[in-house]
């Protein structure tokens, strides 16, 4: 048994490791190792740039070539010991152990790499506390209440919200530039846009409180 104790205490660890990052994500040591294969974003609003998928490919393939090294090292180490003793079943142990590790490593730096190949800017973020107000002013269009004044100031600007930005537009659309147009013409589908908006914010609000 006595033999065989560095070995078990290496993949008891291992073991150890694995299922606490999963089954407790969220304690003290599962945060500490899944930051382990983690990296910081750097982009807005905490998502990973295209620099950062690939500075931590570069990192994860390093970290492979390393272990591989690592392992490669013990193992020429462990043909020169007898098999049969504890060191040397502990070097062939931990050998494997790093070859084990090595491909680990080189499949996060693969999907890494992967997630630099198709990276895409994050969608812009949504902007609850406008819809109300949104909502307001299509229920105003519906009704004839809006000047021209009000309609250049408040439509005449691009929302970096995309439900707002892609309800300016179909009103810049369907209106052609004349907001008195949009009132004869669409005063039903503008109640029930605004109906419809008041709705999700009430519904997005819920989840997020």
């Amino acid at each position: 048994m006595g033999e065989w104790l560095p070995v078990a205490v290496g993949w008891m660890l291992i073991l150890v490791a694995i299922v606490v990052a999963r089954s407790r994500p969220d304690s003290f040591v599962g945060r500490e190792l899944r930051r382990v294969v983690s990296f910081r974003a750097t982009g807005e609003r905490g998502h990973h740039t295209r620099r950062d998928t690939l500075r931590a490919m570069g990192l994860c393939a390093g970290t492979a070539a390393l272990l591989f090294g690592v392992g490669l090292g013990l193992g020429e180490l462990a043909q020169g010991l007898d098999t049969l003793s504890r060191v040397g079943m502990a070097m062939q142990s931990y050998s494997f152990i790093g070859f084990i590790l090595s491909v680990m490593a080189a499949v996060i730096a693969l999907g890494w790499g992967l997630r630099s190949l198709f990276w895409r800017p994050p969608p812009p973020p949504v902007e609850l506390e406008l819809w109300p107000a949104f909502a307001d002013l299509l229920d105003a269009l519906a009704d004839g209440r809006v000047s021209r004044e009000d309609w250049d100031a408040r439509l005449g600007t691009a929302f970096t919200d995309p439900v707002l930005e892609r309800m300016r537009r179909d009103c810049l659309k369907l209106s052609g530039g004349d907001p008195a147009r949009l009132t004869r013409d669409f005063g039903p589908w503008l109640r029930n846009m605004a109906r419809l908006l008041r709705a999700q914010f009430e519904a997005l609000r819920g989840t997020q409180g």
